[in-house]
């Protein structure tokens, strides 16, 4: 068995490699991929940040990356992919080219709403690509304080309502209705920090793929024709893959402007989210309404009306 060692190239490594061999250079690239990030956060937390910006593009190119993040994705969906295959595999990924892996739209009951969430199965490959952009993201993401969904998501949220509602009266929690299928491109486009040919790959195009019939929870129908994705009367040019790994942190790009304009607008309150969820705290009921009508106001700027009228009517203000 050859004992590999790095630098090492795509070049060096025969595509006939024996499974054993194959397999011993899958763990290497999975240990190097933690030696580069973990290299890339520390230039991060030492406020680098046009180093990080330039090793983006190396990183997103890296074959060590690329096997790893396959690899990882291959034990996420349960594919028993031999070492040599997924080595074959890595070597045609690409974040800027489209993935022909087909995309299979399923629903899953929901607790506590009445109808079903959409969702988007990807296989290894597309799952390889959202991780890889993944990392790039939460380097390179600069959320408000209070978006959760890179500090531990709800466990995180709960210590800091533990802390935060003894001083506030008012409490207002929402979500947004359909809210991965119907975020605005252009929003996407403006404030998730990637190359834009990944966004355009990765997170746009698996959506025009998704292979569903219409469904009588949700007005969705893909045709061959215009691949026209319709939720909520909202079609082509709306959306990012809900069930993707790199959906959530995308989106919480997205909602970090929504957050300041509401509190720009109203002074006194607290806005935080997680993916699509969303709490204001509030002093009094005049702030708690005041935020929510801000919040209104600012989403009717980037979301179909159909969304900002259920948004609307589901946003409710509570006393403690």
């Amino acid at each position: 068995m050859t004992n590999y060692t790095w630098p090492v190239s795509w070049n060096a490594i025969p595509s006939d490699l024996p499974e054993e061999d194959a397999e011993a250079f899958v763990q290497l690239c999975m240990g190097r991929r933690g030696h580069i990030l973990g290299s890339i956060h520390n230039l991060a937390a030492a406020g680098k940040l046009h180093r990080v910006g330039k090793m983006v593009g190396p990183y997103l190119a890296c074959g060590s990356v690329k096997v790893a993040l396959l690899a990882k994705a291959c034990r996420r969906k349960g594919a028993d992919w031999p070492a040599p295959k997924i080595l074959a595999e890595a070597r045609k990924l690409s974040l800027y080219k489209p993935c022909e892996e087909r995309v299979i739209a399923r629903f899953e009951e929901m607790q506590n709403k009445p109808n079903p969430r959409l969702v988007a199965c990807f296989g290894p490959r597309e799952l390889a690509r959202q991780l890889m952009a993944k990392d790039v993201l939460q380097l390179r993401a600069r959320l408000h304080p209070n978006q959760f969904v890179c500090q531990g998501g709800m466990d995180a949220i709960q210590p800091w309502l533990h802390q935060e509602l003894p001083k506030y009266s008012y409490v207002l929690t929402t979500d947004f209705p359909c809210f991965f299928p119907t975020l605005n491109r252009k929003l996407v486009k403006e404030t998730v920090p990637l190359p834009r040919a990944v966004i355009e790959q990765v997170l746009f195009a698996p959506l025009e793929r998704m292979e569903a019939q219409k469904h009588p929870w949700f007005g969705i129908r893909i045709t061959e024709e215009d691949l026209c994705f319709d939720v909520c009367g909202v079609r082509s040019g709306w959306g990012i893959p809900p069930g993707s790994a790199l959906s959530p942190l995308a989106a919480e790009c997205a909602l970090r402007p929504i957050l300041e304009a509401v509190e720009e607008k109203v002074s006194g309150v607290q806005v935080a989210t997680y993916a699509d969820n969303l709490i204001i705290l509030a002093k009094s009921q005049g702030a708690a309404e005041a935020a929510k009508n801000a919040l209104i106001s600012v989403v009717e700027d980037h979301f179909h009306s159909r969304v900002v009228n259920e948004l609307r009517s589901r946003s409710d203000i509570n006393h403690r």
